[in-house]
């Protein structure tokens, strides 16, 4: 990767085949994985690798990860759905 002057990078969390992220408002990061059908979570550990776990499952590709408030919009392959 090229990484432009003034900015350093490094590897936060490691996953299959993720494609897209968003911050939740309580500081977690969603991370779609279409090829599983999963949205998982990413929670800071501190000094360490961030905490996983599996937020959604049984998804069909979900993609596109966004959030009105409190609600989490999820974009499926075929449907958008809203988490309250």
């Amino acid at each position: 990767a090229v990484v432009p002057d003034g900015w350093t990078l490094s590897v936060w969390a490691r996953t299959s085949r993720p494609r897209l992220a968003a911050w939740t408002p309580d500081g977690a990061l969603l991370v779609s994985v279409p090829s599983s059908g999963r949205v998982l979570q990413f929670r800071p550990g501190g000094d360490g690798p961030p905490e996983e776990s599996v937020l959604l499952d049984g998804l069909d590709e979900p993609h596109g990860l966004a959030f009105d408030g409190s609600t989490l919009y999820v974009a499926q392959s075929d449907q958008v759905d809203a988490y309250d």
